[in-house]
């Protein structure tokens, strides 16, 4: 069966939901499906109307797939600057990957009778109106989540979905030995809702109060400002690289105000490390009781709790030990598995 996969825009740098993505489309090729992965630009607030020169990039890099993300040899790629429905080829089935794809998918969907499927990773409000999000939610394609609030939350807007839930690649994210020296890692970045201003206020603290615990940040940007002297910013590691940050730490920081799902999290899980985090729904649904929580926003606590943890040896393993628990049932092959068996039966109907 043919399939297309409509993504929005081309991703420069690793990015958590194209990630899931892709490896969705690895997955369906390797099942045997014929797989077209879409690069579709789309409009977000602030972006002029003259798109010549984005035009011109995306006609150069026509077929250029991921630097960062490794596509399986049969997936095709074709990139283009507009996201408009004539633009999406013909497929028996075709998925959408969030709020600024859904609409030209579904129209699609309507015109050439495909099988849809809409992948939500978020409540997208941070590029679409509360109203407009929910309105995409209601387009007449197949809901597929990746965490159980999500369900949840489509459920009260009555919006039936399908839960398959995101997954780490165990082979990649796995133990180590213990960190001889204690360490933290958090990722940074500048969206705002990450809360990287939280990120350097922990790290302040810890500097000032623990000064031979080795403190790293990763990320996609540059070093944050407001990070202590005596941190390192390492920047867009691979991902062999991550996991070994996330091996090398005792402890992961999460100070995000919302997440869909917390992938560097459920890694850091993975990896062995304990967490500290936010008390946000696109945590606790996976993570349950293996965090120590602090309230959005709240930097003290945050910290109090990083603290803590840094400062009773015996916690802090048994921390470790609940993260590794915990993320055993987070398995990345399972959640392929599933959601190709999901496209197998829309295609079983499409045809």
């Amino acid at each position: 069966m043919r399939v297309v996969v409509v993504l929005p825009g081309i991703a420069a740098a690793p990015t958590g939901g194209y990630a899931v993505a892709y490896r969705y489309v690895n997955a369906l090729a390797a099942a045997g499906h014929e797989v077209t992965v879409l690069h579709a630009r789309t409009r977000k607030p602030g972006d002029h109307p003259d798109l010549g020169l984005r035009r011109v990039a995306y006609a150069a890099r026509r077929h250029a797939g991921p630097t960062w993300f490794r596509l399986h040899a049969a997936v095709r790629v074709h990139n283009t600057a507009r996201l408009v429905p004539d633009a999406i080829p013909a497929a028996g089935v075709l998925i959408a990957t969030g709020v600024r794809t859904a609409p030209a998918v579904a129209e699609a969907v309507a015109r050439t009778g495909a099988r849809g499927i809409y992948l939500v990773q978020h409540v997208e409000t941070f590029v679409a109106t509360e109203e407009e999000v929910v309105a995409s939610w209601r387009l007449p394609l197949e809901k597929v989540v990746v965490s159980g609030w999500l369900h949840d939350v489509l459920a009260g807007a009555g919006v039936p979905s399908v839960l398959v839930p995101n997954g780490v690649d165990r082979h990649v994210f796995r133990p180590g030995r213990h960190p001889e020296v204690p360490g933290v890692l958090a990722m940074v970045s500048t969206q705002r809702w990450k809360r990287t201003d939280l990120v350097c206020e922990v790290y302040r603290a810890v500097a000032a109060s623990e000064p031979g615990v080795r403190l790293t940040t990763f990320g996609t940007g540059v070093r944050p400002d407001g990070l202590p002297a005596s941190a390192v910013h390492v920047r867009n590691p691979q991902r062999a690289d991550l996991a070994d940050l996330y091996r090398a730490s005792s402890l992961y920081v999460c100070a995000s105000d919302d997440e869909g799902f917390g992938l560097p999290v459920a890694e850091a899980m993975s990896c062995g490390a304990a967490v500290v985090s936010t008390d946000i729904a696109g945590v606790r649904s996976f993570a349950l009781d293996a965090p120590r929580y602090a309230p959005a926003g709240d930097g003290p606590g945050l910290t109090a709790a990083v603290l803590g943890l840094l400062a009773d040896p015996i916690a802090l393993s048994s921390a470790r030990a609940r993260s590794r628990e915990v993320a055993t049932g987070l398995d990345a092959a399972e959640s392929a598995r599933r959601f190709v068996a999901l496209v197998d039966r829309s295609a079983r109907v499409a045809g």
